[in-house]
């Protein structure tokens, strides 16, 4: 067992921003501003800061989740009642849900189950030797397959979860096929960016 859990964490905290940064950029890719924005100094500054702001707005609500798993993982290792962490995480979750309009029970119950499988994932690279984030990851998933295995299940979870979502967005259709259609954008988003991370840790 790692006898710094809290260097790991900065380890992994580095990876959780450098993945919000590949979804981020894996949806403007979706969608690019012009080319010739590019050949104006003015426009591709102000595209940059609103990258950087599309960034810290998507680590600030899309990846509560996750971070709320993290400190989780974290509170653990330390050896605090799994009791108390759990109500904690659940708290935090309730409150985002609830501030984003998105709170219902199935909801709820949906991602605190992924919160306490990325809680489990970070808790075992928490307690992982390793310098890099990439060296956590290898030691705790050995082979590639593996570590997909894990990705695939979070990715089946997270779109079960963006289902429900859509299903409170109203009792219009078009109001669904629309929710659908944006979650569709960034779940093909996330399966970018977990390419990019994957070719990165074991290339």
């Amino acid at each position: 067992m790692s006898n710094k859990p809290e260097n790991n964490y900065k380890l992994i905290l580095a990876g959780e921003r450098r993945f919000a940064r590949r979804v981020i950029y894996q949806i403007r890719a979706q969608n690019p501003p012009p080319a010739w924005h590019n050949l104006i100094p003015l426009k591709f500054l102000f595209e940059y800061i609103r990258m950087r702001r599309a960034v810290q707005a998507f680590e600030d609500n899309a990846m509560v989740v996750r971070k709320c798993a993290l400190d989780a993982a974290m509170d653990l290792v330390n050896g605090k009642s799994p009791a108390v962490v759990r109500e904690t995480m659940q708290a935090t979750i309730r409150k985002w849900l609830e501030k984003n309009g998105f709170y219902s029970d199935p909801v709820m119950e949906k991602q605190m189950a992924i919160a306490e499988a990325f809680g489990s994932h970070f808790e075992s690279l928490l307690e992982a030797e390793g310098k890099d984030y990439e060296k956590l990851v290898r030691q705790v998933y050995r082979i590639p397959p593996k570590y997909q295995e894990f990705l695939d299940k979070i990715a089946e979870m997270e779109k079960e979860a963006d289902r429900l979502v859509c299903e409170m967005s109203g009792s219009e259709e078009n109001g669904f096929q629309e929710c659908m259609a944006r979650m569709k954008s960034k779940q093909t988003a996330y399966a970018g960016a977990r390419k990019i991370e994957i070719d990165r840790i074991y290339g």
